[in-house]
């Protein structure tokens, strides 16, 4: 049976022995066009073998150059096809992972709309008067939530990082206090433990820095919790220093400990996504495995990274460093300088015996009843129970600030901001704060939220505190908003997950 060159070309892409014929048949193919260009230089020579030549040089021409051609085509054929298939492939990946982030990102939404249920009622339930043991049972229902949280939250920037769409939003922050946050955050849990819980910064370190301060406080949390977590006894101590470079510092935040330590066969793995040093661990003491996964390729989207010593039963260090600029001094909010010296705060909502007036549209009837809850005493409440609601609300009366959530029926968040602008502009109207207060957490939905006109954005669960600090930060006259507005330009499409 002949062999054809569609033939060898296939072989050629499976196998050894197709690529050994290709070659055999590329090497005669050469021979047989070395001859037939020999036969036309000695035709000058020989007129009379002329014509003899010049014939046996055509049809030599013909075997050499028919099937390579044929070959070439194949196989340009097959190049087209497979990347047809490659491109066919990366559309079809492009749309799976796109897929699970929405997939998530619904489930993060669906979980903390009642998670805002059950963390805000606790909260409101905390400031009653309790005995001991309501007071435990309530800290273990906050705990318990925390920590759900902390998972969900955990899968969702492992995704993230997973399918390239990390973020980072620099802008400039201090320190000090970024860290000493966390660190107030963390002390119940090592005051729990009867554990010294240190903070050192040197001197010389900036107070004022450019970064993300969301993320660098995520970092620090995890590498700090993990400290408490793995220690029973002694202490916990996070050093901060740095080296000034050209008007950027290289930052280095270590934290120390005297825990159980890690064994130096198991150091390199535990930075591997679900994965913790011993199996044990993870039975005593839980967690999913993704956060020094997490931190670590944050650490590195910084430009830095993240170092782990340690010694089985003396303890671990675990250092982040980052190059970071310089930022310029933050001045003091004026607001928050008027809280300190007012007797009664603004955050309050009062204005001498007048509350301030608040639109809440929220379709949740657990979510109004944890706001209420929160606000109520403080604030003059309207409800509504979905967009058009809202916006109806909003047009035949006036309110200080609105707090908006996203998915809601007849009319989501986005339509009735944008709605509620262009009447403020067809009216005249000075603009009134429209605080996004929704279970989204992506970028995507943030940005979104700006471009349809609103001002702030808060996620669920909300602790009284932020809400408290937003609607005064709106409400205290420190940010104009009496400027007239146009209606907001909207972007082409509203995210997916907010429909």
């Amino acid at each position: 049976m002949p062999i054809r060159f569609v033939d060898i070309a296939n072989r050629w892409r499976h196998g050894k022995t197709g690529k050994v014929i290709v070659t055999l048949a590329i090497v005669v193919c050469s021979v047989t066009a070395a001859t037939s260009l020999l036969y036309a230089f000695h035709s000058f020579y020989r007129p009379d073998l002329r014509t003899l030549n010049t014939s046996l040089a055509f049809f030599a021409s013909l075997i050499v150059t028919t099937p390579i051609a044929a070959l070439f085509a194949h196989l340009q054929v097959d190049l087209r096809r497979a990347k047809a298939a490659t491109d066919d492939a990366r559309i079809a990946a492009e749309r799976a992972d796109l897929a699970k982030s929405d997939f998530l990102a619904n489930m993060s939404h669906e979980i903390r709309t009642p998670m805002t249920g059950v963390l805000g009622m606790a909260e409101v339930l905390a400031a009653t008067r309790l005995d001991a043991e309501q007071r435990k049972c309530l800290d273990t229902i906050n705990r318990s939530g925390s920590a759900l949280l902390t998972i969900i939250n955990d899968v969702l920037d492992f995704s993230k990082i997973e399918a390239g769409r990390l973020e980072l939003d620099p802008v400039d922050f201090d320190l000090v206090s970024a860290i000493e946050d966390v660190v107030a955050l963390l002390s119940p849990r090592a005051k729990e433990k009867s554990l010294a819980l240190m903070l050192e910064v040197r001197p010389d370190v900036p107070s004022t820095l450019v970064g993300d301060v969301g993320r660098i406080r995520q970092i620090v949390t995890n590498l700090l919790g993990n400290a408490i977590k793995f220690t029973h006894a002694g202490r916990v101590r996070i050093n901060v220093s740095g080296e000034e470079i050209d008007g950027s510092i290289l930052l280095s935040i270590a934290v120390d400990d005297t825990g159980i330590g890690i064994p130096a066969d198991k150091l390199s793995a535990i930075f591997e996504k679900f994965t913790q040093a011993e199996f044990s661990t993870t039975q005593r003491y839980g967690g999913t495995g993704l956060g020094l996964t997490i931190s670590k390729r944050l650490a590195e989207a910084m430009g830095g990274e993240i170092i782990a010593t340690s010694r089985l039963g003396a303890g671990s260090t675990f250092t982040f460093r980052a190059p970071l600029p310089i930022g310029e001094a933050i001045a003091p909010n004026a607001s928050a300088r008027r809280a300190l010296e007012n007797e009664r705060p603004a955050a309050l909502g009062t204005l001498g015996a007048v509350a301030r007036r608040v639109l809440v549209a929220e379709d949740n009837e657990v979510n109004r009843l944890v706001i209420k809850s929160m606000l109520g005493d403080r604030y003059d409440l309207r409800f509504a129970c979905d967009g058009r609601e809202a916006y109806e609300a909003f047009m035949i009366d006036r309110f200080d600030a609105v707090l908006m959530d996203l998915s809601m029926p007849n009319m989501d968040g986005y339509e009735a901001a944008s709605a509620i602008r262009a009447f403020e502009a067809a009216e005249a109207r000075s603009r009134t704060p429209i605080i996004c207060l929704t279970a989204h957490v992506r970028t995507r939905e943030r940005e979104a939220s700006i471009a349809y006109g609103m001002d702030d954005y808060l996620s669920k669960p909300v602790r009284r505190a932020d809400i408290d600090a937003c609607l005064m930060k709106w409400t205290s006259g420190d940010i104009e908003t009496s400027a007239l507005v146009p209606p907001p330009t909207l972007p082409d499409q509203r995210p997916m997950a907010a429909t």
